[in-house]
């Protein structure tokens, strides 16, 4: 049975373009309260135990998992596959993400971005395997301190 993917739109309806994929739905995720995940290369193609459903927050009941305990640094992993040819650039957008965002794409270092309430993106074409499929890891780190920009 396969899961309707959730808000399956385009997160920006004017810059939709003809070939684009939604990778919201499910991932494999991880707390990482030990902050270990970087050490450990986490980011290199591994399956993390338990499952999320994205765009949703660990905290909420949507995202499947529902705990409001605190945990600072989370990892988030997929595979996909690409319909594009090398000649083809293609663009990782993200609508949010709180705070700290770090990304790699088959173990490489894609890009990160500090912020909470902004889209951001990375040109990951450098990354991807044309010709099958790709690994996707996010490490977020939502820290409490008071000096981080809060809404």
């Amino acid at each position: 049975m396969v899961k309707k993917i959730p808000r399956p739109e385009h997160p920006r309806p004017q810059f939709k373009r003809e070939k684009w994929q939604n990778l919201n739905g499910e991932w494999n995720f991880a707390f990482d309260d030990q902050n270990q995940g970087e050490k450990n290369r986490w980011y290199q193609k591994q399956e993390f135990k338990s499952r999320i459903t994205v765009p949703f927050t660990f905290e909420t009941e949507a995202s499947g998992i529902g705990d409001r305990s605190e945990h600072n640094k989370i990892w988030y992993q997929r595979t996909f596959a690409v319909e594009a040819d090398s000649q083809q650039k293609v663009i990782l957008n993200f609508a949010a993400v709180d705070y700290l965002t770090k990304v790699w794409i088959n173990g490489s270092f894609a890009g990160s971005h500090a912020g909470g309430y902004d889209s951001f993106a990375f040109d990951i074409s450098d990354f991807i395997n044309y010709q099958g499929e790709n690994n996707i890891v996010v490490k977020v780190e939502d820290s409490r301190s008071k000096t981080q920009p809060r809404g």
